[in-house]
């Protein structure tokens, strides 16, 4: 993990489900760049996920992502000193869920932000 804890210096990967709203993903950029934070989208999730557990990025949110996509990043994450949200909260594992995984110091801040870690 980067052991990032200032969201002006943050690189966050944001990635886009169809399975929501379009408008969503861009409420999700504009608060990123609200924070002045850089952010990425590198169109998969677990690639997101295996980055941000590398240190390469500070934190991922997707609002939907399918287990098959989420869990080996997820554990990468936590293996590495992150953070994630509950992903298999709430029917994760057969209906997906949404994501937010982050260094430890970034998680509060993140939250914060409009429609991070708030799925629905």
């Amino acid at each position: 993990m980067s052991g990032e804890t200032d969201l002006t210096r943050a690189r966050i990967c944001v990635s886009f489900s169809y399975r929501r709203p379009p408008v969503e993903h861009a409420r999700a950029i504009g608060a990123v760049l609200g924070a002045g934070c850089e952010y990425l989208r590198l169109g998969s999730g677990a690639l997101s996920l295996a980055y941000t557990a590398a240190g390469r990025a500070d934190a991922f949110w997707e609002r939907h992502m399918n287990s098959w996509d989420a869990a080996a990043g997820l554990v990468l994450v936590r293996e590495a000193g992150g953070w994630t949200n509950d992903f298999l909260a709430d029917d994760g594992l057969i209906a997906g869920a949404e994501v937010l995984a982050a260094t430890p110091g970034l998680v509060e801040p993140l939250r914060g932000l409009t429609g991070f870690g708030s799925a629905g």
